[in-house]
C-alpha cells in the first residue's frame, strides 16, 4: 500500500493521502522514504533494485476515508524501580537497547548512499511495512 505525505501538521504529526477506503488500519506502520539509486551486482551486472533511504517509520493513529494521521510512536522499555526500597519494588519496567557494532570491512570498498533530502517534505512517498 503506497501513498504520499499530504500535510505536515507539526513536528510529530503528518497526514498521508491514503485512508480507510484504501484499507488502512489503526496502528498500521508506514515508511516515509526517498527513492534510492539502483544497486547492481558487481559480478553479473544484474539490477538488484533500489536502495531507498528511510526518512522515518510512522504509525497510524487516526483514520479517515481518504487520509490518515501518522506519527512516530517509538517505544523504549527501561528497568525502573520506584519506592523507598526500590531494589525490592514490585513496580518496575524494562528497557530494550540496540547496539550497532562495526563490521570487519575494507574501507576502500565503501560506497555511501547519495541522499538528496533527509528532511520529510510534502509529496514524499510512503509505503506500508
Amino acid at each position: 500500500m503506497e501513498g504520499k505525505v499530504i500535510r505536515i501538521l507539526n513536528n510529530s504529526d503528518l497526514l498521508i493521502g491514503i485512508g480507510s477506503n484504501d484499507g488502512v488500519t489503526f496502528g498500521q506502520k508506514f515508511e516515509i522514504y526517498e527513492p534510492g539509486e539502483t544497486v547492481t551486482d558487481p559480478e553479473s551486472g544484474t539490477d538488484l533494485g533500489p536502495l531507498d533511504y528511510i526518512k522515518a517509520t510512522v504509525e497510524v493513529t487516526e483514520i479517515h476515508p481518504k487520509f490518515s494521521l501518522v506519527r512516530d510512536q517509538s517505544k523504549t522499555r527501561e528497568t525502573v524501580s520506584r519506592g523507598l526500597m526500590s531494589a525490592f519494588s514490585e513496580t518496575t519496567s524494562k528497557i530494550t537497547k540496540i547496539n550497532i557494532n562495526p563490521l570487519p570491512i575494507d574501507e576502500k570498498d565503501i560506497s555511501p548512499r547519495h541522499i538528496k533530502q533527509k528532511l520529510i517534505k510534502l509529496g514524499d512517498p510512503v509505503r506500508s511495512i
